[in-house]
């Protein structure tokens, strides 16, 4: 997932922040817990600092892109 999230990440640099940490250390060990992950890859979605949606596990790159699309839209 990792290169198709550095994808949508250059395409999107203007309009979203990307986030990305690794469960395996304590902080992300914290905010996995905090978020309730239950599975890896996780992706939340913010829109006007609430999370507005989630997805679980892998996706295509165009599935999250139509997920950006929708979060963005005014």
């Amino acid at each position: 997932m990792q290169p198709v999230v550095h994808g949508l990440e250059k395409d999107w640099a203007s309009k979203v922040t990307f986030l990305n940490f690794n469960t395996d250390t304590d902080d992300g060990g914290k905010l996995a817990q905090e978020f309730g992950v239950q599975s890896i890859p996780y992706f939340v979605f913010y829109k006007n600092k609430k999370v507005a949606d989630t997805i679980t596990g892998g996706t295509s790159a165009g599935e999250l892109e139509k997920r950006l699309k929708e979060i963005t839209a005014p």
